[in-house]
């Protein structure tokens, strides 16, 4: 399953953070699917305690009922936020910040 590819993919992330300017960015790990509790392959519980041990955050979600989908976004979009305060910024440059960063969504 996807479950099972994490962790590559993490480590991946992290090669990306090494090599380049981004040292710090969130990650939120979204389980989807929920609606199908019938063939669920991966526990809620798992996915929640394999985000934490990648320092990531957690959400289950479903495309099809449209469940936690803007959520999802929207906490990543906040800790985007949270970081680039702590960084100094706040949104004065608004051509440098585009020329800065990138989105990956995976």
């Amino acid at each position: 399953s996807s479950f099972d590819q994490i962790v590559s993919i993490k480590h991946s992330i992290d090669r990306v953070k090494e090599d380049g300017e981004a040292t710090n960015f969130p990650i939120t790990l979204a389980g989807n699917k929920c609606d199908l509790v019938d063939q669920r392959k991966v526990d809620e519980e798992e996915g929640r305690m394999l985000a934490s041990r990648l320092g990531a955050g957690f959400k289950e979600t479903s495309a099809k009922q449209y469940y936690n989908i803007e959520e999802t976004f929207y906490d990543v979009v906040r800790e985007i936020r949270k970081l680039d305060k702590k960084r100094g910024g706040g949104g004065k440059d608004k051509e440098a910040l585009k020329r800065k960063k990138k989105c990956a969504i995976l």
